[in-house]
């Protein structure tokens, strides 16, 4: 691979996608906010830094 991929979905086994991670950034940051309904509301965050997995990788695109 020459570059980051966009807008791509990843197919498989999240456990074993997540086994196969043999590199991690160190650019993480989780962003906080709420999740819920009528006054029921949720801490909830979401983020992290850039991985590199061996993974099958499929999306629509531009082609580039």
């Amino acid at each position: 691979m020459t570059r980051p991929l966009r807008d791509v979905s990843l197919s498989g086994v999240t456990l074993e996608i997540l086994k196969a991670v043999d590199a991690v950034g160190r650019d993480g940051e989780i962003s906080p906010g709420f999740c819920g309904k009528a006054f029921q509301a949720v801490p909830v965050g979401d983020g992290g830094p850039h991985i590199r997995t061996r993974a099958t990788v499929g999306g629509a695109g531009d082609g580039h």
